[in-house]
């Protein structure tokens, strides 16, 4: 290989890192990490120590610190430990972690966490490197798609920079984004006859996608991927053949690229039917929330086009994150435009124009709220994903086709006169979205009911307007001076470049928030008092009042928590419970401590420790051990009447289990004198270790979640564990004393380790073949030549 070959990588590698300076200055010239804590200091106890220099942030990228922070620290510390990241020990009693899939475990750039010991800088390098392969692999599949290196450059700059990307800068969707350029560059390989080629480049590109862990982008971009070959091979005019080649090249792919993913997939898989979406806990529409109205589709034309939740002004319906995630640059709209000018395009290209543009045009009606959509959101799986996230193969299709069009349009000589009716149909736009967006906000009562009555939009949108409208006007007299002088072609280019640069910066200011280094995770006095507490040690508050998920940041387990996916059993509970403070139930929780704000008021049967840094501390007095004998059951055919009675003043948890699931285990009352004793000697993250004292029969309780996969062995034989109280662990004992051992091992990840294996060594021989299939291809052209 000559270093003339992979020069333009090279190069292009080292730009691509350039450019992200000016998009994260806090980081390239302060220092700082990408980790969003403004909204920590919002609430007691971290408001205490508020610095006087940290501005307000994006509140939308708070669930990096409540959420992604929490998973990538404790599979970094569980492989410390030398056992994989399993479970989640610090969240609503205990919820599978590699279950959660958006962990994303296994996926490679993932090792950054374990090169690196500050996670918070390694998180801030993690986000840096993800959006180098956006813009990176974009390039290697803009080359094999046939563009030569300035539009290459140009489509890797507009797909890295697109709303998609920015918007979700704190959240997994961008982990897959960077590999759908080579998803489209592998099928265009299939579509072209070239099979061992494409199969290999469709099975790295969606072992990789997968493992990236957002599962609704891979499924929903795929969608648009078939979409799009569906319709090239519609035009291929009946060559059977080739599309029985394809289609099978194409599930071969897809089937390696799950098996050698399968040590992720399969825990989920496992874990769904035991969960329940972040969203349709909170949203009673469910996935409907996240559709776009004919409004939210101005997003398209502008990030902030329908205002902010930063800006305080937003008259959409979802939220910023999701109407900004539309845009992908003026520049890419203004060169589209060059469609029309009836560029020269071969059947092949023009097919392949046609069909990017009507998948991308079908995947965001699929987006939106109009009619017939709502048929499609109803299908199996997709039911399960938010419509929104069809947008991530237009977030790829469209630049892609804007520098396909540009390269077309640069080699049938640039003619100026052939902008007239892009330069048309770009006025055109821009005066009809500038009428729309002046007067939508004043013409939509519902939308105008998001924001604050004395917010102004008028001067904001007027403001948003006019950028996109000075951005539009550059790249058109960027095109005609290219027009003008054609033989300097890849100025024109740059100077694209560098408004899509320009573009993407002032409509993504602010958004991706930096911070220094010292304000991330303070050190406070009540923090450290729980860490003081016996462990392990449960915290209960009041979700309202402090923030879901940051005492996780410190290696204190809450009661509640935060997450994308939450435990199904945890819901039903919490509803069907009084679980207030002081309540009966409340001592079931076995909280080792509870945090209350200064003004709210603590039940007598509370303990206070300490008052400081705007809260109290205290101790429930009545709560139960976490792990204790019980020495009767009694069972119930559903939750619901098993809530009933739990619910009932004659409930006494201290000497009767509940459960509704069949256990085989028949136990009548043991009269008044205790079943005895039980000690937690050793409690981790996936084992926990109890010695308990029994005196007669009884049931061992442990108050930590129960979920598939939890096993328990009772002196070194194996032992059901059911569900206690819905959501606890319970185990049946004999009189006597004896050592039990719960232990987590889902067989899910069980069987996903043995196929991933095999995957792998598959997977390993395929290469091995293309490989030496290339070789010996070479060595023939060689001997021909010669």
């Amino acid at each position: 290989m000559h270093f003339q070959s992979v020069k333009p990588y090279l190069v292009h590698a080292v730009l691509v890192a350039v450019v992200l300076a000016p998009f994260f200055p806090g980081v390239f010239l302060r220092g700082e990490v990408l980790v969003p804590m403004s909204h920590m200091y919002e609430k007691a106890p971290w408001s205490a120590h508020r610095p006087a220099d940290l501005a307000d942030q994006n509140p939308l990228g708070s669930e990096v610190t409540a959420a992604v922070c929490v998973w990538y620290k404790l599979a970094n510390d569980a492989f410390d430990r030398g056992e994989w990241p399993l479970w989640n020990p610090y969240q609503f009693m205990g919820v599978p972690l590699i279950g959660n899939f958006q962990s994303a475990v296994f996926y490679p750039p993932r090792l950054i966490f374990r090169a690196m010991d500050d996670p918070y800088a390694a998180m801030t390098f993690y986000i840096l490197v993800r959006f180098w392969l956006c813009g990176f692999n974009a390039f290697v599949a803009a080359r094999m798609l046939g563009l030569r290196s300035p539009y290459a450059n140009l489509f890797s700059f507009l797909f890295m920079l697109a709303g998609y990307n920015q918007l979700w800068t704190f959240y997994p969707p961008p982990d897959v984004m960077a590999w759908l350029p080579l998803l489209l560059a592998g099928a265009e390989l299939l579509l072209n006859m070239r099979y061992r080629a494409g199969a290999a480049i469709l099975t790295i590109a969606m072992t990789m996608s997968i493992l990236a862990g957002h599962p609704s982008t891979v499924m929903l971009g795929c969608i648009g991927l078939a979409l799009y070959a569906l319709f090239r091979l519609a035009a291929s005019r009946g060559l059977w053949r080739h599309t029985f080649a394809c289609a099978l090249c194409a599930a071969g792919a897809f089937a390696l690229a799950l098996a050698v993913s399968a040590i992720q997939v399969l825990p989920f898989i496992e874990y769904l039917p035991e969960t329940e979406y972040f969203i349709d806990r909170f949203f009673p529409e469910g996935a409907a929330h996240y559709t776009y109205s004919g409004y939210d589709l101005l997003g398209l034309f502008g990030s902030r086009m329908v205002g902010t939740q930063h800006d305080g002004n937003f008259w959409g319906v979802t939220n910023h994150t999701y109407t900004g995630m539309l845009y992908v640059g003026i520049t890419t709209w203004v060169l589209l435009s060059l469609i029309a000018s009836r560029i020269p395009l071969d059947f092949t290209a023009r097919s392949r124009v046609v069909s990017y543009m009507a998948a991308s045009a079908i995947c965001l009606y699929l987006a939106s709220d109009m009619p017939l959509t709502e048929f499609v959101r109803r299908l199996p799986i997709i039911s399960g994903t938010r419509p929104a996230y069809f947008f991530a193969f237009p977030t790829a299709a469209l630049p892609l086709v804007a520098a396909l069009s540009l390269q077309s349009w640069v080699n049938g000589g640039a003619p100026v006169h052939s902008l007239v009716r892009p330069a048309l149909f770009t006025g055109a736009g821009a005066l009809l979205i500038g009428v729309v967006i002046l007067t939508a906000p004043y013409l939509s009562d519902g939308y105008i009911e998001q924001i604050d009555k004395d917010v102004e939009l008028g001067p904001f949108v007027t403001t948003r307007w006019a950028i996109a409208v000075a951005i539009g006007g550059g790249v058109l007299l960027a095109l005609v001076q290219c027009g003008r002088s054609a033989g300097r072609a890849h100025y024109c280019v740059w100077a694209l470049c560098a408004l899509c640069v320009l573009d993407q910066s002032i409509a993504m200011w602010g958004v991706m928030a930096s911070t220094p280094r010292r304000y991330v995770v303070p050190e406070t006095q009540v923090t450290d008092l729980l860490l003081s507490q016996e462990q392990p040690c449960r915290v209960r508050y009041n979700p309202e009042e402090i923030r879901s998920g940051y005492f996780t940041l410190y290696g204190i387990e809450e009661l509640g928590g935060y997450d994308a996916v939450y435990p199904k059993r945890f819901k039903p509970y919490y509803d069907s419970l009084n679980t207030a403070p002081g309540a009966p139930v409340d001592a079931l929780l076995s909280c080792g401590a509870a945090v209350f704000r200064d003004s709210a008021p603590i039940p007598d049967s509370y303990e206070p420790i300490v008052t400081t840094e705007g809260v109290t501390v205290a101790r429930y007095t009545q709560t139960l051990p976490r792990a204790r004998l019980v020495g009767s059951m009694r069972h119930f055919a559903t939750p619901e009447e098993m809530f009933k009675a739990m619910n009932e003043p004659d409930f006494d948890p201290e000497h009767v289990v509940y459960t509704d699931t069949p256990t085989g285990v028949t136990m009548s009352a043991q009269g008044e004198s205790p079943p005895g004793n039980a000690s937690i000697v050793e409690w981790k993250s996936q084992y926990v270790r109890v010695d308990a004292n029994a005196n007669s029969e009884c049931i061992l309780v442990l108050a930590d979640g129960y979920a598939p996969g939890w096993e328990a062995t009772v002196d070194g034989k194996p032992a059901e564990v059911f569900p206690a109280y819905h959501i606890y662990r319970g185990v049946h004992l004999s009189p006597g004393d004896h050592t039990v051992d719960f232990r987590y091992r889902p067989a899910g990840f069980r069987a996903g380790q043995i196929v991933s294996y095999v995957g792998l060594a598959v997977s390993g021989t395929f290469a091995a073949a293309v490989l030496s299939y290339q070789r010996k291809r070479r060595g023939q052209r060689v001997m021909g030549q010669s």
